[in-house]
Formats: C-alpha cells, sequence, structure tokens
C-alpha cells in the first residue's frame, strides 16, 4: 500500500495520470480491505491491528490524501461522480483511527465534495450544506459565486513526519515537516491584456490533520497492546510485591506477578513510523469563472518575508464545463529506502513466506502495468 501511495503520487507529479489513477486504485483497493464501512472490514481491523502484524496500513490523514489524489484525477477526467465519492471517503478515512471515530473535520474534503456535486449539475441544496461545513471547519472559506467554473488548488510546504516515544517506544508521535517559506498562494488568470488576481484561501493543513482527531490536539498514539503494557507494568510490580511481603498466597502472588512482567517485556510494541513522505502541507482553494477557453494563468508564492521564488509544478484540465488547475510548491522526494522502516522488522518479514510471495506479487503488478 505504501510503495503504490508514493508510486501514483509520483506519477501525478510527473504528468503520468493513467498510471497515477492505476496506482492509487491499488492502494485504495487495499484500505477498503480493511477500512470499509462494512461488518467484515470492521472483523477484519480487529485482527489487523494487532502488534503482531507489522503491514503498513497508514493514518487516517495518509489514507484520506489517498483518495484526495484519485478523487482530483476523476475532476481531470472530468467524472464528477466518482470524484465527490473519492472525496467523501476521503473525509471518512480522516474519522477512523484504528478501534475509534472521530468528527470529521478535513475541511477541504468537504469543499471538493461540494464543487464536484456542483460540476454534475446540480448546484443544490446538498452542495452548498458541503460548502457550509467546510467554513465551519475551516475559517475564511466561502462557496464559490455564481458561474464559477475553474477550481485552483494548491499545495504549499511539507507533510508532517512521525516519531516514537514513550519506555518501550510505543507512543507514535506526529510532528510538522522540515520548515518551508511558502504560505501563501496567489493565481493571475484571464485572457491577455485582462488579467485577475485571486489570493488562494488555505482549506486545510495535512499537519493539522495528523496532530488531531476531531479538531482536538492529541499528544501521541498508542495501539492497544502497548497501553495494556504500561498496564501490565503496574500490576506485576504490585503482584510482585505483594507476595513478597508474605501472607496467604504470597508465593502465587509472586510466581503471577513474575509471570506477567517477563510477558510483558517480551511484548514488542515499537510504534510503526513508516510514514508515505513527501505528502504537502497547506491545502489552497480558490474558484474563478472563464467565459472562454482561450484563458490563461500563472501563481507566485509568497511568505512572512516577501515572494518565495519556486518552480513548482502545475496540472491544468477543462473538461466537460468545469476546470481544474492543480499547483504545488515543491516536488516530493524520495529516496531509496522506506522512512522509518524497522530494520529488524523488516528482517523478520523477509523471512516470511507469505511476505515473499506478497513482494512477488506486488513486482509482478508493476511489470504488468503498461507504463
Amino acid at each position: 500500500m505504501l510503495n503504490f501511495q508514493r508510486l501514483g503520487l509520483a506519477a501525478f507529479e510527473g504528468g503520468f495520470y493513467k498510471d497515477a489513477a492505476w496506482a492509487f486504485d491499488q492502494a485504495l483497493g487495499r484500505i477498503e480491505t480493511i477500512y470499509a464501512n462494512n461488518p467484515q472490514a470492521a472483523t477484519a481491523r480487529s485482527v489487523f491491528h494487532n502488534e503482531s502484524n507489522k503491514d503498513y496500513k497508514g493514518e487516517p490523514y495518509e489514507r484520506a490524501m489517498a483518495y484526495y489524489y484519485r478523487g482530483l484525477l476523476y475532476l481531470r477526467d472530468g467524472d464528477y461522480q466518482n470524484a465527490r465519492i473519492s472525496f467523501d471517503n476521503a473525509e471518512r478515512m480522516d474519522t477512523l483511527s484504528d478501534a475509534e471515530e472521530f468528527q470529521s473535520d478535513f475541511a477541504a474534503m468537504n469543499y471538493l465534495q461540494g464543487w464536484s456535486r456542483r460540476c454534475e449539475g446540480r448546484n443544490d441544496g446538498k452542495a452548498r450544506e458541503y460548502f457550509e461545513l467546510a467554513a465551519k471547519a475551516q475559517k475564511g472559506l466561502t462557496a464559490p459565486a455564481e458561474g464559477d467554473n475553474i477550481l485552483f488548488i494548491a499545495e504549499l510546504g511539507n507533510g508532517p513526519v512521525k516519531a516514537r516515544d514513550g519506555a518501550q517506544a510505543q507512543k507514535l508521535l506526529f510532528q510538522a515537516g522540515e520548515a518551508y517559506p511558502e504560505t501563501l498562494a496567489t493565481v493571475t488568470h484571464g485572457p491577455a491584456g485582462t488579467p485577475v488576481t485571486l489570493p488562494l484561501i488555505e482549506a486545510s493543513s495535512v499537519t493539522y490533520q495528523a496532530t488531531t482527531r476531531g479538531g482536538r490536539a492529541i499528544d501521541g498514539l498508542m495501539n492497544g497492546k502497548a497501553n495494556w503494557k504500561e498496564g501490565t507494568d503496574g500490576v506485576d510490580t504490585a503482584l510482585m510485591t505483594q507476595g513478597l511481603m508474605g501472607g496467604d498466597g504470597g508465593g502465587y502472588m509472586a510466581m503471577a506477578g513474575l509471570a506477567l512482567s517477563i510477558f510483558s517485556s517480551a511484548m514488542k510494541t515499537n510504534a510503526d513510523i513508516r510514514a508515505w513522505d513527501g505528502l504537502p502541507d497547506r491545502i489552497m482553494i480558490g474558484t474563478a469563472k472563464a467565459a472562454s477557453p482561450d484563458w490563461t494563468y500563472n501563481v507566485a508564492y509568497a511568505g512572512e518575508k516577501g515572494p518565495v521564488e519556486l518552480k513548482g509544478m502545475n496540472m491544468r484540465a477543462d473538461a466537460k464545463g468545469c476546470g481544474i488547475v492543480w499547483l504545488r510548491s515543491r516536488p516530493a522526494v524520495y529516496g531509496e529506502a522506506v522512512v522509518g522502516e524497522d530494520a529488524g522488522v523488516a528482517a523478520s518479514q523477509s523471512r516470511k513466506k507469505p511476505v515473499i510471495l506478497k513482494n512477488k506479487a506486488f513486482r509482478t503488478a508493476l511489470e504488468g502495468q503498461q507504463l
């Protein structure tokens, strides 16, 4: 799943949109196996989240961003119904954290649902509801003006990173990515000779989505076993202390405490910090009206200290009456190794036959794709 996410974003940025769509579909198929909204997936989640299962499953914001990029590709193709469904799934992923559910507050996804519905030709109460939800979650966002038919969406900066904390490195922390100077994006668009300036509005921060649940800040995450291990550390100490003090059943209590201590120490509780590197931080949005197909655009980035010169990347598509311009201030940079990969886990996994077969299947899938 992580490989397909990285491949999808790299292909998207490179302009290989068919391959990007294929890669994201592969990632989303794996996500839906575990996170679909049905009883079978709920049962699978209860098994999948065992600490012994080291398959990468991603955090809510990572799963949401996979649906986000697939939705942008649907917008590019003029498939507005599937675009809306993708953004709806992105919003739903943002509410799921292992066995817990939270209120959605991913404003960009609400806004994009409303935009997709408008582009379907249904500028109705439901579309307005999406825009209202977005405005409620993010100050400054407003519904598109009547007649707007171009969506500008810009991605700025570097997304969050993961780290471990705790006595057994069992706590998963989220931290802001590398600092970046650009915080504003302004688009100049229109036919030659009559340009219009459009400051884009921040719709969401990916870092904020990573570090909050339902709008409330979190210190970090610990899975069920790590939390339970913290509890057994106290229980085993109490049992051994009480047992050594003597009294009826003291020997049994001491033995039980010792057994719990050994079991607790043997548990592998390291948080999984493998991450989808290369994600942006800020998602900026703006809409405009193009009365004729000969319009052009330029983007300028700026920060607290003034203009920031960045070449960036862009994509433009005009489909079925709704245009989309996607912009990104800086490209995703991938190293050879997966960020956060645990050498011990990787070595253990490589010795398991099912994993070897899975890796072979992944390579076969890539080789079979017509790139």
